[in-house]
Parts: structure tokens; C-alpha cells; sequence
């Protein structure tokens, strides 16, 4: 028997009891052996005929004893045994992602900081894992994407199912990133959201809350997150008494890492042993989407006169860039009390800046024009 349709056998007629049966490098032609006799599960005919749905669909279905099964997933207790995968599966191994959670609702500050954080991931080189859905999710795909960076979906259905419902996203992850599911082609089975939670999450390095209310389901991230050994890091509510940021300002009150840059991100993972942190400082990434970047760091070195950045002079980047260009070095709390802003929306607008080469950080949380 092909091991192909002997892991999917087992997949499909064990379910999460496929580990009792049989051990991770066990032959799965032996247990279909057994067990068929008895009557139990799909014949392999019908096996067959949903790896060939899956293989016109150009979908890839990768076993547990396959070189590109991801390592992360192998060592779960409840590992599945076949993964049906659109994209480039390397992924899965070869690149270290942060998985992102938000909510459906996001507020304007958390669109903003989601366009700002996944630039700086993408710049950090980093992959991005995040879900599809409608709100923070399609704003971290898109954000992901357009910066020329990679994104990995861990699907709670089969791929040609109805999730997500933007298909045409679906699609776009699929061209420059990967969409993972354990379900074959065309199964009807309700989407476990759950399930797609902990293998995502045992996919990434560190898992990010971008918003999130007290009672939101993308909660059972963190949750997944401390029984897999993930840090789990929140950006800090943006308005302390309002609601939807409860969730996160539960988690940082329990213990959770409070994210300002991708900085933090970096060195929360390398304190766990997950990345040596200079692998993805700023300057050793290089990027297509770094090169107005670049371009301002040597616009600075030719020219000691005060710059005039091409950035909205009335936005948050516009208006700290005024006061550092005025003032010269200042702290990030001069910095909020001048500009009348919150440390979160300082945070983000000085490292949007200092990805577009216009501004450097110093010792002491202190800032200066590049």
C-alpha cells in the first residue's frame, strides 16, 4: 500500500485517536491490515480518490514521515498524520513566524499598528501566521503581502470550503505563501477553530495580540500558546477603560510581554531560544520593500540639513518627526507630551520611522533624525 494512502486512511478513520493505533514511525500498511479487516474506515479506493481530488486542486498532501512535515507539528501529542498544503511548503521549516491574533472589529489605531508591525516582521524576516478572517486577519494577510513578505494560514476547513470567505486573499497567500489544513477536499465537516488555533500556533515562534476583547474566542491562542511552550506578547490597549482591549490588558496583567516594536518580538524569541536575535535585527534583512529605507539613510549622510520626509505632515510619523527635527534628541514620554499621544501610537509612528531610515533609536529610549 502507497504510505500516502495509508497515513490518510488512518487520519480519516482514527481521527485524534490515530496515535493509539499506531506509532509516528510506524508502517501504516500494517495497521490497515488490521484494522480493515475488521470493517473499519474508507476503502482504499475511496482513500485514493481524495489524494487525487487534492493533486487536481494542486494541493499537496504531506505525511508525518515526509522531509517537509514540519518539525514543530511532528513532536504534538495529537500531530495529524497527512497535512493538505496550496503554496510553498518549505515554509513550514525553513522560516520562523510570529502568528498574530486580532479581532473581526479591529479599531483605526489597531489598523494602523497592524500595517506598521507587519512591515517591520516582513523586515525582520520573519513569516507571518495569521487566520482569514474578515478584519484584523485580511489586514494582516494584505499587510503581509503587499510588503513582499510570507504568510502561512492554517485553514479550520478544507481549502475549497467556504472559509474564508475572500476567496481571492485565500488565493493570494496560496500564490506567495501557504495555506495549511488537515481536512481532504471537499469535506463537509464543521470548521474546528480549535484545532487550527493549537497547530498554528505550534507553528510559529511567539504569538502577538494586536486587539482583542475580554470574552473574544482568538483568546484560546494564549491558551494554546502556555500549553505548547509559546511566549505571547499584546500590544498595549490603546484606550485603558475601553472594552474592546480588555483581552489584552488581561493578558498583560497576567504575566504576558508587552509589545512596543518588533524589537520585542525578536528578543522575547531569541530569551527562548527559538532565534539568535542579531538573525533578524534591521540591518541584516535586506528586503525589496527596504529600499526607501535605504535611500533615506543616505539622503541623511549627504546632506547634514534638516530633511523634510515625504510623509503627511499631519500624521503621527509627520508630527514626531517635526518635534525630532526641531527639538533633536528627545525621550518617547517628551515625545508623547509633545505631540499629545499615547506611548502605544508613539511607538508605532517612531518605528515606522526608523524602518523608513528617518529616524534612530538610542540608549534610553531616546530618538534622534537619522
Amino acid at each position: 500500500m502507497d504510505k500516502t494512502v495509508g497515513w490518510l486512511w488512518l487520519q480519516q478513520t482514527f481521527g485524534g485517536e490515530i496515535w493509539e493505533h499506531i506509532g509516528k514511525d510506524g508502517d501504516p500498511a500494517e495497521v490497515f491490515d488490521r484494522e480493515h479487516d475488521n470493517g473499519k474506515g474508507l476503502s482504499p479506493d475511496e482513500v485514493r480518490a481524495m489524494i487525487c481530488r487534492a493533486e487536481e486542486m494542486g494541493q499537496r498532501v504531506v505525511c508525518i514521515d515526509d522531509e517537509d512535515y514540519p518539525e514543530s507539528l511532528r513532536t504534538l501529542d495529537d500531530a495529524p498524520a497527512v497535512l493538505f498544503c496550496m503554496g510553498n511548503v518549505s515554509l513550514m521549516n525553513s522560516m520562523t513566524a510570529v502568528h498574530m491574533v486580532g479581532t473581526r472589529q479591529p479599531t483605526r489605531y489597531t489598523a494602523s499598528l497592524i500595517s506598521v508591525l507587519c512591515r517591520e516582521l516582513v523586515l525582520r524576516g520573519f513569516a507571518v501566521s495569521c487566520g482569514l478572517a474578515e478584519g484584523a486577519d485580511a489586514l494582516t494577510a494584505e499587510a503581509v503581502l503587499d510588503n513582499g513578505g510570507k504568510l502561512i494560514s492554517v485553514v479550520p476547513a478544507a481549502l475549497n470550503g467556504s472559509y474564508p470567505k475572500d476567496r481571492s486573499l485565500a488565493e493570494r497567500v496560496a500564490k506567495s505563501g501557504l495555506l495549511v489544513s488537515v481536512r481532504p477536499p471537499d469535506s463537509k465537516a464543521r470548521p474546528d477553530f480549535r484545532r487550527r488555533n493549537r497547530l498554528a500556533v505550534a507553528l510559529s515562534g511567539a504569538v502577538l495580540f494586536t486587539q482583542a476583547a475580554a470574552d473574544s474566542k482568538g483568546l484560546d491562542n494564549a491558551k494554546q500558546a502556555e500549553k505548547l511552550g509559546r511566549p505571547v506578547l499584546a500590544v498595549p490597549p490603546h484606550l485603558l477603560y475601553a472594552k474592546e482591549y480588555f483581552g489584552q490588558r488581561d493578558l498583560l496583567r497576567n504575566g504576558c510581554i508587552p509589545l512596543f516594536d518588533g524589537g520585542d518580538a525578536v528578543r522575547v524569541m531569541a530569551d527562548n531560544g527559538v532565534i539568535a536575535e542579531s538573525s533578524h535585527a534591521l540591518g541584516n534583512v535586506k528586503s525589496h520593500s527596504a529600499a526607501d529605507g535605504a535611500a533615506g539613510k543616505s539622503a541623511a549622510k549627504r546632506s547634514p540639513a534638516k530633511k523634510t520626509p515625504a510623509i503627511d505632515a499631519d500624521s503621527s510619523e509627520g508630527r514626531i518627526f517635526a518635534e525630532l527635527n526641531e527639538h533633536g534628541e528627545l525621550h518617547v514620554d517628551e515625545l508623547a507630551a509633545k505631540c499629545g499621544m499615547g506611548m502605544a501610537e508613539v511607538m508605532a509612528a517612531l518605528t515606522s520611522l526608523e524602518i523608513d531610515g528617518m529616524v534612530k533609536s538610542l540608549p534610553g529610549r531616546r530618538y534622534v533624525v537619522s
